[in-house]
């Protein structure tokens, strides 16, 4: 009967080791996702005006890595604001008011709940014949390597078009 006694506390004992084992992996992944950021992108845009934002709707802050644009699938160089005016020529841009076109630095951090405004173009004028919704601004990407504060390493993009202007319509 004894023996019987001492097997069952050491399978107890065991059974219990295991379970904190598994708890204490659950508790360290509900960690690194309670501070995980989540950067998403909102466009904005009228007859002759267009606006990205960047949004950290995660619940920790973000730590961007790299933050780079695109034009028709080319990484562009961005150094200095006298490389805009060629990447938006790019994109079918004759002109434009630059109000806002944002290069941000690795080490730079966005917090939870921030925002910050990455291009705003007013008084935008296309080349004859671009169509802005469907040309333009369809080929400018956007895209960003962020890291949270465990150092999980994500990335983000945004076509900048992708169909977001137009109404939705619906098939009959």
């Amino acid at each position: 009967m004894i023996d019987f006694i001492n097997a069952a506390a050491v399978v107890i004992a065991l059974s219990a080791f295991g379970l904190s084992v598994v708890q204490a992996r659950g508790v360290a992944r509900d960690r690194r996702i309670a501070v995980r950021p989540q950067l998403t992108f909102r466009r904005n845009s009228g007859l002759k005006s267009f606006r990205l934002t960047l949004l950290n709707t995660g619940l920790g802050p973000a730590e961007i890595m790299s933050l780079s644009y695109s034009v028709n699938g080319e990484i562009q160089p961005f150094e200095k604001e006298t490389d805009i005016a060629p990447m938006l020529k790019g994109c079918g841009v004759n002109g434009c008011k630059i109000e806002t076109f944002v290069q941000m630095t690795p080490g730079d951090y966005l917090p939870a709940g921030g925002e910050m405004v990455l291009v705003e173009l007013n008084d935008v004028e296309p080349f004859a014949g671009v169509d802005l919704y469907r040309t333009a601004y369809g080929r400018l990407n956007v895209h960003i390597t962020y890291r949270s504060v465990y150092g999980d390493e994500f990335h983000s993009s945004a076509h900048v078009n992708r169909s977001s202007h137009e109404p939705l319509v619906k098939s009959t």
